[in-house]
């Protein structure tokens, strides 16, 4: 079937209502997507960026039909799981070709999407979801990819999330629905969704990602939310076990968003205390965070790679601490929780996430003696992980593994 997979590609048409091909070229890409060939791309690299382009036309353009047929949906979402796999499953293909399939061509396309969300009034019209998944994708690149914000099209994309979704009265509404213990499922729309997850995560990314200016800064992005979002963590970590799918996810990009506008360019955190007026509200909230941090059953999903949300919430979450263990102001309230470092240790031994093992590391490194260290006996791997890390971090154009930049790695030690 790969052999006519250039002729089915060809036949597509933006303005047709045939979907002759669309079953063919489906069935290929479900293929690609258990076999992951990186033969697959480079041989047909110039289809398979014709339907990316496809796509995204279809999403600028919303044709209301194809969001509505089940053999399009079928085929969008199978693209979107060859995109995601595109991101973190195919090392050998470089990051160039890996941008030029997933960032659009045209800012119009883009403009085209926001016109239609804008103007779409039913909040679990499929079309939502699908561009959310777009979306998504693309912050999932630039995380793991931070060079590319020089992107003018991730640059135009978050500035108009910025503006007309984050900093928004509907952004706050959505949050303070999330105020409440008992959740109706029905809150969480395809819209709501949208918001809170979609839009913190493209910024969240964004903004760790970018080293310059940006419309608002980290101060005004934590007083239009952080209020809230503080709330939101202290109430329901204390009934993690009941925590919906839905749930999960909104916290765990708040969370990632929190942390971006709070080390935004580099090692800083003195926002914090725009949310933190008082060290009890602090401390509350870093209980909240070491609850997420000892909940068992979220390491078990734990990748290799940030592809669900339970790594992404742990990943997070251990930043968070990380940055807290790290702030002489306030590291005293950590280091009496006696069973904390056994928890960590406990991570750090299971995780297959690298940069969930370093943000052990450093934490035990802040609240341990040398003594205590030397007897937990992980000098010797931790040194040799942080090695590898410096690395990457020095051959890579952003100066950046995983987000971090190198100077933060050499100023972590054990």
């Amino acid at each position: 079937m790969e052999s006519n997979f250039e002729q089915f590609i060809g036949a597509l048409q933006i303005s047709s209502s045939s979907n002759d091909g669309l079953g063919e070229i489906t069935q290929i890409f479900e293929k690609q997507n258990l076999e992951l060939l990186p033969s697959f791309i480079s041989q047909f690299y110039q289809s398979i960026l014709t339907l990316e382009h496809w796509v995204w036309q279809i999403l600028s353009q919303n044709y209301h039909q194809y969001f509505h047929e089940p053999i399009y949906l079928h085929l969008f979402h199978t693209i979107a799981l060859f995109n995601k796999n595109l991101i973190f499953n195919y090392d050998s293909i470089d990051s160039d070709m890996k941008a030029s399939l997933l960032i659009p061509e045209t800012s119009e396309w883009i403009n085209g999407i926001f016109e239609h969300l804008k103007n779409t009034i039913d909040e679990n019209d499929p079309f939502i979801s699908i561009a959310s998944i777009w979306f998504d994708n693309l912050s999932s690149f630039l995380f793991d990819y931070p060079e590319f914000e020089i992107s003018t099209t991730i640059s135009h994309i978050n500035l108009h999330l910025a503006c007309n979704y984050i900093m928004t009265d509907q952004y706050k509404f959505y949050l303070s629905q999330l105020r409440h213990s008992s959740l109706s499922q029905s809150i969480f729309t395809a819209k709501q969704l949208f918001y809170i997850k979609t839009c913190s995560f493209s910024l969240s990314t964004y903004l760790m990602a970018k080293a310059q200016d940006f419309l608002y800064t980290p101060e005004d992005m934590i007083r239009h939310f952080g209020t809230d979002y503080v709330q939101i963590i202290i109430l329901h970590t204390h009934t993690i076990e009941l925590w919906s799918t839905q749930l999960l996810t909104c916290i765990t990009h708040l969370i990632a968003f929190f942390n971006s506008c709070l080390w935004w360019g580099g090692e800083k955190g003195s926002q914090s205390r725009i949310v933190f007026s008082d060290e009890l509200t602090a401390c509350k909230y870093i209980d909240a965070v070491i609850r997420i941090i000892e909940y068992k059953p979220f390491r078990q999903y734990i990748g290799t790679k940030r592809t669900n949300d339970q790594t992404i919430l742990l990943d997070t979450a251990l930043f968070s601490l990380m940055n807290i263990a790290q702030r002489q102001d306030i590291v005293w309230f950590l280091r009496p929780k006696i069973s904390l470092p056994d928890t960590l240790l406990t991570i750090a031994e299971t995780s297959v996430y690298d940069k969930i093992c370093l943000c052990v590391y450093v934490i035990l490194g802040e609240l341990l003696s040398d003594q205590r260290l030397k007897e937990l006996k992980i000098s010797d791997k931790a040194s040799v992980f942080f090695f590898h890390m410096l690395d990457h971090a020095w051959h890579h154009p952003s100066k950046k593994y995983k987000q971090v930049p190198i100077f933060y790695l050499l100023r972590c030690k054990l």
